[in-house]
This record gives structure tokens, C-alpha cells and sequence, in this order.
């Protein structure tokens, strides 16, 4: 079953917060497909493009993770 992003749910400690700079890219990621999921339901290639887009941010911003101090890689 796929959990839906909530921001209501950010507010009261459901989610707990991020670890370091790839935990916060990560969940940057978990927002964008949501969004993408909103936004494009009715083409299914949109959303697929759009999804792409998110994964290229994600490998874009994690390309600094080794200097980040509170990862473990």
C-alpha cells in the first residue's frame, strides 16, 4: 500500500526530520513524486516524466553526500 505525503502531517511529529543532506534530499524526492502523482494523474506519461525529473534532482543535490558530516557513506 503506498502512503500518501501529507504536510498536515509534518506538523505533529509523524514524520520525523531529517537526518543529514541526503535524508533531506530524499524526502525532497518522496514530496516531488507526490506531486507528480497529484498533478499528472490523468497521463501516465506526464507523470512518468515528471517523475524522471525528480530522480535527476535526487542524483543532482545527493552528488555532495560524501562531504555531508551525519551520513554514513
Amino acid at each position: 500500500m503506498e502512503e500518501k505525503y501529507s504536510k498536515l502531517r509534518e506538523n505533529n511529529g509523524y514524520y520525523v526530520e531529517p537526518m543529514g543532506v541526503l535524508d533531506i534530499d530524499c524526502r525532497q524526492h518522496d514530496i516531488c513524486y507526490v506531486k507528480c502523482r497529484e498533478q499528472f494523474s490523468y497521463s501516465e506519461l506526464e507523470k512518468y516524466n515528471c517523475m524522471v525529473r525528480c530522480d535527476d534532482t535526487l542524483m543532482n543535490t545527493s552528488k555532495n553526500i560524501q562531504h555531508d558530516p551525519n551520513s554514513s557513506s
